[in-house]
């Protein structure tokens, strides 16, 4: 009797096991699959004149598309949307941008000086994808993207981290490059170093990145090691070329209060 019983909970177990096998090769993949520079957007205006170009990055926060940026990337498209035309580039497809809401920027930011008093400020914007306006490709410095025609994606999508992150913290930063030919997805690695507070009250991060952070990275997610976002890059930092400065995540849940 007890040989039996063994040999029917061995078998029962080898069942259970090759049934978990097949659910995990069938089951669809989760958005916590994807590597998370898939959730990371080109955001770029193609109506500016000459020597205008307005560029930057943004992350999907919502598998319908929904994007997270900062205010100084769309502020052009607020003030002039008939000349100002923002799309996105993700993976090799363009896509129409709507905005949804956006702080007050005021302007284009440049560097921040954090020897002095903290000049930044509340700067998020969120936006929506839409299928291309025209079915038309696009090239962007020597490559082409072709329209996304038709129903959407279920885009993968980040989640934001149940606290700011404290000094010293690991961060990874995926963006798009613009300094190269094409726009290209890289990712920063660097550390906090700060932990500061605007005028406004907005919650700023410094990171000591080990490259030197650059114009177009405006709007990029900043992850904790598990890929939760616990802040934005926002500004560079006047002093040192390696320092971004950053909204800290609790200040993104709510776009535009």
């Amino acid at each position: 009797m007890r040989l039996r019983v063994t040999r029917a909970v061995w078998s029962a177990w080898l069942v259970g096991i090759a049934l978990s096998l097949c659910l995990l090769r069938w089951s669809p993949a989760s958005h916590a699959q994807e590597s998370p520079s898939d959730s990371v957007v080109a955001l770029l205006d193609i109506g500016a004149p000459p020597g205008h170009s307005v560029f930057g990055s943004g992350f999907l926060i919502s598998p319908d598309g929904i994007v997270l940026t900062n205010a100084h990337v769309v502020l052009e498209t607020q003030r002039d949307p008939d000349r100002y035309r923002l799309i996105a580039l993700w993976h090799v497809e363009w896509f129409s941008v709507s905005l949804v809401c956006a702080s007050s920027s005021g302007s284009d930011p440049g560097p921040l000086d954090l020897t002095q008093t903290v000049r930044a400020r509340r700067d998020v914007a969120e936006v929506r994808l839409g299928p291309a306006l025209v079915d038309r490709s696009i090239e962007v410095q020597g490559r082409r993207w072709r329209p996304h025609t038709g129903p959407l994606a279920t885009f993968p999508y980040l989640v934001f981290a149940v606290r700011d992150p404290g000094t010293g913290q690991q961060v990874e930063t995926p963006a798009y490059d613009f300094s190269g030919v094409p726009p290209t997805p890289i990712t920063k690695r660097g550390r906090v170093l700060d932990l500061l507070e605007a005028p406004d009250g907005t919650p700023v991060i410094v990171v000591r990145y080990t490259t030197p952070v650059e114009h177009g990275e405006s709007g990029a997610p900043m992850l904790d090691t598990s890929a939760n976002v616990v802040g934005m890059l926002t500004w560079a930092s006047a002093s040192t070329s390696a320092d971004g400065v950053g909204i800290a995540q609790s200040a993104l849940r709510t776009p535009c209060p």
